[in-house]
This record gives structure tokens, sequence and C-alpha cells, in this order.
């Protein structure tokens, strides 16, 4: 990815303190790749604030239920390369049998395989029309389809509450 975006910056957002030596492992990892400079610790910061700073959400889980990472991300039209796991593919390009809103909002890439993912961020870093296309799809499949009252309507009804 970085050959073909060699201006990106990869922020990473969560607690640093959690598992220090993991954070100590990331570290020295990003030394000896030579990604020392491309790569940012932000540390836990508020939602509202980091999706400012960035044009694509990266999720690359291994495992996932409904990730509101992406919903959020969504409300606020960037666009998503996520793995295939959990509800990512729902999200991304919509629930079948309810597609409210036709289209995707970024794409959905195999669980660990690199080379797709940065295939796949490499695409919309450098096509601004795409991002901007898949981001308000995914701002209107997150307003549509994610609103709170219409989640817990559907809590409800599941429930039978």
């Amino acid at each position: 990815m970085l050959a073909r975006c060699p201006e990106a910056e990869l922020l990473i957002a969560g607690p640093t303190d959690e598992d220090p030596g993991y954070y100590a492992e990331c570290r020295e990892l990003l030394e000896v790749l030579g990604l020392g400079d491309k790569v940012r610790f932000v540390g836990k910061v508020a939602a509202s604030d980091f999706l400012q700073e960035i044009d694509v959400m990266v999720l690359t889980s291994l495992s996932e239920g409904l990730p509101f990472a992406l919903i959020e991300a969504f409300a606020y039209g960037i666009p998503a390369v996520a793995t295939d796991v959990g509800a990512c593919r729902e999200l991304i390009e919509g629930r079948a049998g309810n597609r409210s809103v036709d289209g995707s909002a970024g794409f959905v890439t195999a669980v660990a395989e690199p080379e797709q993912t940065g295939e796949a961020i490499a695409k919309l870093l450098n096509n601004a029309g795409l991002r901007v296309e898949f981001g308000e799809t995914g701002r209107m499949r997150a307003t549509m389809d994610y609103a709170l009252n219409d989640v817990v309507s559907a809590y409800h009804r599941l429930y039978d509450c």
C-alpha cells in the first residue's frame, strides 16, 4: 500500500496501556520494518475526534459481532475496508433482503490477507470520488438501517419485549 500511497499515514486508535508488552512489540516491529514514521498510535481517543482525522476506516478483525466502529465511521461519511467477519459484509454491502440503501460503503477483504487489504486501502486513498461515493452510501446506511430507535426496536422484537 505504501508504494502506491507514499504520503499515507496509518493512525491506530485505542489504549496502549492495556497490554504494554504487545504495544512494545508493535513499536519494535514498526522500527524493524522501517515504518516508524508512517504509523502513529493515537491512544484512547473520542471517536468524534478521531474520525475527523481519517479518510478511510480499516478494521482487520479476526472476529467480530456487529462492529460499531464501522457504523460510527459511516455516520461521518468515511468509507471502510474490513475483513469478512461478523457483520462487516452486511454493514459495507447492505443487509440481504433489506437493501434500503443500494451500493457499497467500502471493500470487504479476506482475513489475514494484508496484500488484499493494502490494495483496497490504496484504491480508496487514490480515488477521492470513490471515497465520497462510498462515504455517502455508508452515511445513508448508518442513518437508515442503524439509527438508535430502529436498533432498540429490533432488539425488542427479537426478545419479544
